[in-house]
């Protein structure tokens, strides 16, 4: 088919501008139509605006992955991790290779070819404790809507997905108390594993009392 406004010039003058938008709204069909044996283009009703896959290499995601979900939840494994690797996967067969769709991984376009493996860095810093971080990822029909002349007649077509992340915190880089604990007559009482100040390596202590200590006091600095 060919994307043509063939026919203004055969319309009587007297209909003026509404001719005009009659054959404008009839090109824009003719040119969508063009595309119907094959993948949608943009600004086409069925263009695709969602992702085939979607996963984070260094965290598990819950729930699994479905193309027209809109909210998940990444726990990172290490708490020593400083950046995330968003890999994201379209299902290229839906597309003309020179009409991908918009990708936008927190209001930041992503640049990228079909041929690539889609990817987002995202940076989580070295602070040691917990960190809660919110992603949005949004995929969009490149034609936009609400521009130009006629732009009241494209609205956009999108579709976003909401990642809430959680890394643990950098337990062997939390600085512990001086911790002392003594009986009831004031004398200290080892601890099994000892306990050492800054060490990471154990997160549970031992204390055993004689069956004399009436009380037992904690002192922490």
């Amino acid at each position: 088919a060919r994307c043509g406004r063939a026919g203004v010039a055969m319309q009587p003058r007297g209909h003026g501008c509404m001719v005009l938008l009659e054959a404008l709204l009839l090109g824009a069909v003719a040119c969508r139509t063009a595309g119907a044996s094959g993948p949608a283009l943009p600004g086409d009703p069925r263009y695709w605006v969602k992702l085939q896959n979607m996963y984070v290499k260094e965290g598990e995601m819950s729930p699994p992955f479905t193309p027209s979900g809109t909210k998940y939840s990444v726990r990172v494994r290490q708490g020593s991790t400083v950046e995330l690797n968003l890999a994201l996967f379209l299902e290229l067969s839906k597309y003309n290779p020179r009409r991908c769709p918009r990708i936008l991984v927190d209001g930041q376009e992503l640049q990228y070819s079909p041929l690539d493996q889609l990817q987002a860095v995202i940076h989580l810093g070295g602070y040691i404790g917990p960190i809660k971080k919110e992603v949005r990822v949004k995929v969009m029909d490149p034609s936009g809507g609400g521009g130009g002349m006629f732009g009241f007649l494209h609205a956009e077509r999108s579709h976003e997905y909401v990642i809430d992340i959680v890394r643990p915190p950098q337990l062997d880089k939390l600085v512990s108390p001086s911790i002392l604990v003594t009986d009831g007559r004031g004398s200290a009482v080892a601890a099994s594993p000892p306990y050492v100040q800054g060490d990471g390596q154990h997160g549970k202590h031992t204390y055993a009392f004689d069956e004399a200590a009436a009380a037992a006091t904690v002192h922490v600095g």
